[in-house]
């Protein structure tokens, strides 16, 4: 009963919430892999799965006062936002790297890449930190 009690500080996604966040997962990695095809809708189609994904992120909550699980979810929200801007730096490079407006291909090539890994790093590192940490909350109760 007590770790019933604590899942109710992290607050859950309902079942259209998570079919929400899992679509938007999908649209981010046919995002991402298209873009290597250079199809003009591509990096939309990350974005908008960015979107999705990272809201619902923000949907789950934790509503308690462990100190570590509040860092663990401001890591979190910065990992979201990082996934958000690796969409951001991927219409950048697309705009002005492929249509060669002006020469910052020297500048801006492929950063969108390095913000995604980051992001991503950042979401798997709290994905496998926080239930640990909720487990030994649970235990101390």
């Amino acid at each position: 009963t007590t770790n019933k009690k604590l899942m109710k500080r992290m607050k859950k996604l309902n079942k259209l919430q998570s079919v929400i966040m899992c679509l938007g997962g999908l649209l981010m990695a046919a995002g991402a892999i298209l873009f290597i095809t250079h199809w003009d809708p591509s990096p939309y189609i990350y974005i908008l799965g960015s979107i999705l994904f990272v809201g619902m992120q923000l949907l789950q909550r934790y509503e308690g006062y462990n100190i570590a699980l509040r860092r663990l979810r401001n890591i979190y929200i910065i990992g979201g936002v990082l996934i958000l801007f690796a969409g951001v730096l991927m219409v950048f490079n697309y705009q002005y790297v492929y249509l060669k407006w002006f020469n910052y291909s020297f500048y801006i090539r492929n950063e969108w890449v390095l913000s995604l890994f980051l992001g991503s790093l950042l979401q798997l590192y709290t994905s496998f930190r926080m239930p640990v940490e909720l487990d030994k909350e649970a235990k101390k109760r």
